[in-house]
């Protein structure tokens, strides 16, 4: 078999129909890359089948809660599939090459965030999406979340996500896991009068999760770290602006352990969308 990098593709942020609707149709995408192994060498693409593998926001397990397989794959190296009804949740999407292939297998094994959020009149923040990543393998990191206000279970609910590729070689999913200490603000668009919130900024516990490229496994789980993240919502100013993003990783030492942009600095959306909504 013959190696192909996969890479997912497809929606990243979505929300349902209204306040009443619960699931949403899905546009599942990866792009396959076989590995550069000499002229002559190249194999045929249309051969590959790819499965997406995707895991809801709280399963840590090895079981995906959706598999949607043998989906084909053209010469260009695209693969894409409409998925009818699938339940809003903040996902983490694996994308493999069938098992049962005899021409190719993922390596490594690609890996997106998927946001499906119910439309709420609420104040919330949410978004999906990636953001150019030099500290990566691949040059981005993937992120989702669905944050709002909630009194009565602490001063936030809802859920943040992050993956990448290392530069060590392993894949790395990040998940909030707790908000004891955390928070969800909102502010106005700096410079602009009259004010404009645009802004969010929100703060939680998460753990990390190590994975092995070549199947997908968790070899590592780190639970002690934190995360704050800085985001732009860039419909609500005129002329539109484009959506931002900004984040921060400490380890269980209150090291930074991942860093993209920052509170004054939040780096435009490669894909995706941000939608901040203050009462």
């Amino acid at each position: 078999k013959e190696n192909t990098a996969t890479v997912y593709t497809g929606d990243a942020a979505l929300m349902t129909a209204g306040p009443g609707v619960s699931t949403a149709t899905v546009r599942l995408g990866a792009h396959l890359s076989a590995e550069a192994d000499g002229a002559g060498n190249e194999g045929e693409m249309t051969k590959a089948r790819v499965t997406f593998e995707l895991f809801k926001s709280n399963n840590e397990s090895g079981v995906a809660d959706n598999i949607i397989s043998g989906v084909a794959v053209d010469s260009n190296g695209d693969a894409l599939v409409s998925v009818n009804s699938l339940a809003a949740d903040l996902y983490t999407v694996k994308v493999r090459v069938d098992g049962t292939n005899q021409f190719w297998t993922a390596n490594p094994v690609g890996m997106g965030v998927l946001n499906i959020v119910v439309a709420t009149s609420e104040q919330h923040s949410h978004g999906g999406g990636w953001v150019a990543d030099a500290a990566t393998i691949g040059g981005k990191a993937n992120f989702g979340f669905n944050l709002k206000m909630d009194n009565k279970e602490g001063p936030v609910k809802g859920n943040w996500k992050l993956s990448f590729l290392g530069t060590d070689g392993f894949n790395y999913v990040v998940e909030s896991n707790g908000w004891e200490g955390g928070y969800l603000q909102f502010s106005a668009e700096p410079g602009v009068s009259p004010a404009v919130y645009t802004r969010s900024n929100f703060k939680g516990r998460c753990s990390v999760q190590k994975v092995n490229p070549a199947n997908g496994q968790v070899v590592a789980t780190w639970n002690n770290y934190s995360f704050e993240g800085f985001t732009k919502d860039g419909d609500f100013l005129s002329p539109q602006q484009a959506d931002a993003y900004a984040f921060t990783v400490w380890d269980g030492n209150d090291q930074v352990w991942h860093q993209v942009g920052s509170r004054t600095s939040p780096v435009t959306l490669g894909s995706g969308e941000i939608k901040n909504k203050l009462k």
